[in-house]
């Protein structure tokens, strides 16, 4: 069918997850092949910045959101002598709003 359209499937691009709950055993669903091309299913993936696992539990999703301010901090940290007030101020809003997303993220999810 995907060839009589003229699509192709990107392997490198192409990922898929297989939802379950966390309370019962996931299925055994390992791959889904689509013409020629075959597809395993990954623990998690990632959709216009957001890390979906397959118990929606969003633990690598909180995950990614703690390291990326502490990344930046780092960084931040390494250069600081060379920045003027005005981009250190710049900085520091950029980094406090995404540690805001963080602590926002971690109220509404307080299980995880």
């Amino acid at each position: 069918m995907m060839a009589v359209k003229k699509l192709k499937l990107n392997k490198d691009k192409t990922e898929q997850h297989l939802l379950h709950s966390r309370f019962s055993s996931p299925p055994q669903l390992h791959l889904l092949t689509f013409g020629n091309d075959t597809v395993y299913f990954a623990a998690h993936v990632r959709n216009i910045g957001v890390t979906f696992d397959n118990t929606f539990s969003y633990e690598k999703q909180i995950n990614n959101l703690v390291k990326s301010p502490f990344f930046h901090l780092r960084n931040i940290a390494k250069v600081r002598n060379y920045l003027s007030d005005v981009c250190m101020i710049l900085i520091q809003s950029l980094v406090c709003s995404k540690l805001t997303i963080v602590m926002l993220f971690c109220m509404a999810f307080p299980d995880i």
